[in-house]
């Protein structure tokens, strides 16, 4: 699973925020952002319209 900086956009995997995930919140390892998303899978779902 990846997650993506908010900040500066870079992609991050869970490897790489384990020692972040020790401190009570969850930072980028590159710029320090707090802020930071779920990566969403390539897969395009069509859904048919009724």
């Amino acid at each position: 699973m990846s997650y993506i900086c908010a900040k500066c956009k870079r992609t991050l995997t869970i490897e790489q925020l384990q020692a972040s995930f020790m401190s009570p919140r969850a930072r980028c390892v590159y710029c320090q952002s707090k802020i930071l998303f779920k990566a969403r899978p390539p897969v395009v779902r069509r859904v048919k319209a009724v």
